[in-house]
């Protein structure tokens, strides 16, 4: 008599156990959903991208426009005419300013509120891949053949300009904390320290961005791509060979390889929550790799044509991709923006049980005692 309330205890036990070990897996491995298609362009997609509030998608194509889409239309909300083939597009940190550089081997800035051209930025000789805002706004850094130039976002002053050992710097990037600066191009990566001048200079208006050359890291046979994690402890790199690498920026040591991959990858980006490094992949491929072992996680045959470009939102719950016949897709992507989401359901999965334990235990001895004061020799 008093054993079967116990079996009945130790049968539900096992029901919830196998009901933890059944969820946590299934949700740490639920799909990458495709949430929308929509024929952007008329040419290639060579650079997509989040406004700061993730509110808006920015992408810039071949046909020579800029457009401003929200995430649930089809129909784009601005539409830019940069007026030559687009290579990067993309907006400020602090969501006042689009900035667009091209083969035209100039920088064209456009007041989001308007799309009003605020400046044109001249002085490369050649076409301009890459830019970056640094993260208060307050400088650009552009890259073209042999040259590095600082931008002041203040009046669109040149402040600096740098020639370097790069025969082309392709990429061009800074840190999330601004403290680093990335430069691209061929097999070679150079890491940059970055200062900005002291407040007096700023105060009578000689204040700049110095930049120092502090390391070389070798990625061959050429780098299409480099990205920093959002902790702006580790920086990565892609490329023709279609091979990761991805380096610790205090030391330089190199965290992991992937070596040669199945097709060249023309971009890569880092989540928000670090836990995904993305790859847009010359074979149509998306592909997305954890971030601590370089593991591959998903393999998304995404585009029926090459994946140019690729980017996550602020929250990292989306991820955008730009194909070469014009298409962009919008993905919806499980765990990006947080790493604890599947401990914190472990944690919760386990209180659960505890919880269930001590309620399983009340019963049995409650429904023991009524069982033993109603027993009759």
């Amino acid at each position: 008599m008093n054993q079967k309330p116990e079996n009945r205890g130790s049968i539900l036990r096992k029901l919830i156990i196998f009901f933890v070990l059944i969820t946590i897996p299934l949700a740490a491995n639920a799909d990458v959903l495709l949430k929308g298609v929509i024929q952007a362009h008329k040419s290639g997609v060579s650079s997509v991208g989040f406004s700061p509030s993730g509110k808006y998608i920015i992408t810039g194509s071949y046909d020579t426009t800029i457009k401003i889409w929200k995430p649930d239309k089809k129909k784009p909300e601005k539409v830019i005419r940069y007026g030559g083939f687009v290579e990067h597009a993309d907006y400020s940190p602090d969501g006042k300013f689009i900035a667009a550089s091209g083969r035209d081997k100039k920088i064209k800035v456009f007041l989001d509120s308007n799309n009003r051209l605020m400046d044109v930025l001249t002085g490369h000789k050649d076409t301009v891949f890459s830019f970056s805002f640094t993260p208060d706004s307050n400088y650009l850094a552009s890259g073209s053949s042999r040259k590095l130039k600082i931008w002041q976002v203040k009046g669109w002053k040149e402040k600096r300009s740098i020639k370097h050992d790069l025969f082309w710097a392709r990429v061009v990037k800074f840190s999330p904390d601004g403290s680093r600066l990335i430069t691209a191009g061929g097999p070679v990566l150079l890491l940059w320290k970055v200062k900005e001048s002291p407040l007096w200079q700023k105060l009578i208006g000689i204040g700049s961005l110095s930049v120092k050359a502090i390391r070389v890291n070798k990625h061959r046979p050429y780098i299409y791509s480099v990205d920093f994690s959002p902790d702006s402890q580790y920086y990565a790199a892609a490329g023709e060979d279609g091979g990761i690498n991805v380096w610790r920026v205090k030391d330089g040591m190199k965290l992991w390889s992937t070596g040669p991959g199945e097709s060249a990858v023309w971009d890569i980006c880092f989540s928000p929550g670090n836990k995904f490094l993305a790859t847009a992949g010359k074979n149509g491929k998306v592909k997305l790799y954890d971030t601590e072992t370089g593991s591959p996680v998903y393999d998304i045959p995404a585009h029926e044509d090459e994946v140019f470009s690729v980017a996550f939102s602020p929250c990292g719950k989306y991820m955008v991709t730009g194909c070469k016949n014009g298409i962009i897709k919008l993905w919806e992507v499980p765990h990006a923006s947080a790493r604890f989401n599947t401990i914190m359901l472990v944690s919760f999965a386990a209180a659960g049980l505890i919880i269930m334990n001590i309620l399983i235990f009340v019963i049995i001895r409650k429904f023991s005692r009524t069982s033993v004061s109603r027993w009759k020799p």
